[in-house]
């Protein structure tokens, strides 16, 4: 199939960024949640040297379960896992039921991982992810979508992993 183009943010301001992307994430997952009956899941990689727990994904994971994570008729499930961790990130997957909506997101690192993720994860098992988020990623191959994702999303590449100022 043809390579597909990620769309890529706008802005140049890091906060505009940032709320802009967490604007497209909850509207994504609210729709996809209203729509359907089943769960949505958000699985999401910390960059390199992130800790656990402060990061930014551990952050996104914490606000979207505080506005989602309570309402019974819309089940939302998230795990947050080091850019290494894919195979814990796929068993978490795997251990879910009734999944109607996957949103895979990552920052740098992570991002990459997100694509490996589901190229080497997600595709084989036949899983599809309707929403696919890169925040400052650094991988090599990231500039192609995965056949199996519905929708993509690039925010600040700007570089191919040596920082470089805005």
């Amino acid at each position: 199939p043809p390579a597909v183009q990620l769309m890529r943010g706008a802005s140049t301001r890091p906060a505009a960024r940032a709320g802009a992307a967490l604007f497209v994430l909850v509207v994504a997952l609210l729709s996809a949640s209203t729509a359907q009956a089943g769960r949505c899941v958000g699985v999401f990689f910390r960059g390199f040297g992130a800790a656990v727990g402060t990061s930014g994904m551990d952050n996104l994971e914490a606000y979207l379960f505080a506005a989602f994570g309570s309402d019974p008729a819309r089940p939302f499930s998230t795990g947050v896992f080091n850019w290494t961790d894919q195979q814990q990130a796929f068993d978490f997957v795997q251990g879910l039921t009734d999944i109607d909506c996957l949103v895979l997101a990552g920052h740098s690192f992570g991002a990459n991982s997100a694509i490996e993720f589901t190229t080497d994860f997600l595709e084989p098992a036949g899983i599809p992810v309707d929403r696919l988020f890169l925040f400052d990623s650094v991988g090599a191959s990231d500039d192609v979508l995965p056949t199996s994702v519905v929708r993509g999303f690039n925010y600040h590449q700007v570089s191919t992993g040596f920082a470089e100022p805005e």
